[in-house]
């Protein structure tokens, strides 16, 4: 099976606001950064499931991260309901990405 994220399936995840405002190339290129991070921890018996799991989840967290970043840019600050939200996505990236790894 081939590893396949694409733009449509990380911005499923976000809400809508999140989702509307990020253009198709940051989370392309959030997808990308994924996806070179996961190959450096992959475990090689990892099913594609479960890594592609892992690309996504650590594509949504990052995709967040650059909403946030200019919502603080912007505003000077972020809201303390975002600030969660964004740790939130980290921690089930840091979940999935434990699932596929080595060691």
């Amino acid at each position: 099976m081939a590893i396949d994220v694409s733009v449509a399936s990380v911005k499923s995840l976000l809400d809508d606001i999140a989702s509307n405002k990020l253009n198709d190339e940051t989370v392309t290129a959030n997808i990308n950064r994924s996806r070179r991070i996961v190959e450096d921890v992959q475990d090689p018996l990892a099913k594609d499931t479960r890594v592609e799991d892992a690309i996504r989840s650590i594509a949504v967290w990052l995709s967040y991260g650059s909403y946030t970043e200019g919502i603080a840019q912007a505003l000077g600050n972020i809201a303390v309901a975002d600030e969660v939200k964004l740790n939130h996505f980290r921690k089930v990236a840091e979940l999935f990405l434990n699932q596929i790894s080595k060691e």
